[in-house]
């Protein structure tokens, strides 16, 4: 918003008290949001939240007071991103604009200590101070609610923003993605492999061909000889075990015999085949 507007962050000035004229030589202390990001979050992550989530302005401005570090860029971007990831989530959550305001506040403080040319916690108490002035908070509360429109207004822009990302990102992901290729019967293996029972499936992915044995039996001999055949054909498995290539490509699914059960004589002498 600031950068809309054209305004630019100016660093802390400091005076010579002795000589407006000159600036002093030492070195301004720099914010700890500026020097360590990582470290700030880390050290008042937890403060920042409970900010945001106060119901009440009076308490939240109450927080800001005793907590005048929280009044720098970082808290500011930490909560429209939090307002953002809410609104992503839920777009109808009560709480995003309990978090607009909280943002909208600190942007507030950040503005006036740069018009100020002091470091933002400084300015806070000055900052609340003027808005006990009747006329001046009257003022500053219609230029706020303005601004609450305006930022709730982003904020559905850049919720709608990052779904079409992340449907992008998706896509792109779709389309990278290798198949596996077809079986020896013209059938995708994950496609097959994703139909079957979930007991089935289990033991394909665990290779062991006992449990799978085990899984079919239970299934009626009709589904069970189908489930063999697919799998075959998707190349799930290799009926003819050690057999080349060639031949087990060529290999039809076995037929069981009246005295076995059909899944015992499918597994005879195969092999089963991973996916990737």
């Amino acid at each position: 918003m600031r950068s809309e507007k054209g305004e630019e962050k100016m660093e802390p000035e400091l005076k010579d008290k002795w000589n407006s004229t000159n600036v002093n030589d030492s070195v301004p202390q720099k914010h700890l949001a500026e020097e360590d990001p990582e470290e700030f979050l880390e050290q008042y992550r937890s403060k920042i939240e409970k900010y945001a989530d106060l119901k009440s302005d009076l308490k939240a401005d109450g927080f800001l007071m005793a907590n005048p570090l929280l009044a720098c860029s970082l808290t500011e971007g930490f909560l429209i991103t939090q307002a953002v990831d809410r609104a992503v989530e839920n777009a109808n959550d009560k709480s995003i604009e309990r978090v607009a305001r909280r943002c909208l506040q600190v942007h507030n403080l950040n503005v006036s200590a740069q018009a100020a040319n002091i470091p933002a916690e400084k300015s806070v108490p000055l900052f609340f101070k003027h808005l006990k002035n009747e006329h001046k908070k009257k003022e500053y509360d219609l230029e706020f609610d303005k601004q609450l429109v305006e930022i709730k207004q982003r904020i559905e822009t850049r919720r709608l923003e990052r779904i079409e990302e992340a449907k992008q990102a998706a896509e792109e992901e779709e389309d990278n993605y290798e198949k596996a290729p077809l079986g020896p019967g013209g059938l995708d293996p994950t496609v097959v492999l994703q139909s079957l029972p979930e007991e089935v499936q289990k033991a394909f992915m665990s290779q062991e061909k006992d449990t799978l044995i085990e899984a079919l039996d239970k299934l009626p001999r009709e589904e069970a000889n189908d489930i063999i055949k697919r799998c075959i054909d998707s190349g799930l498995w290799n009926p003819g075990g050690g057999l080349g290539e060639e031949e087990a490509v060529a290999a039809d699914a076995p037929e069981p015999a009246k005295e076995e059960k059909p899944s015992e004589k499918a597994f005879q002498n195969s092999d089963l085949h991973e996916i990737d």
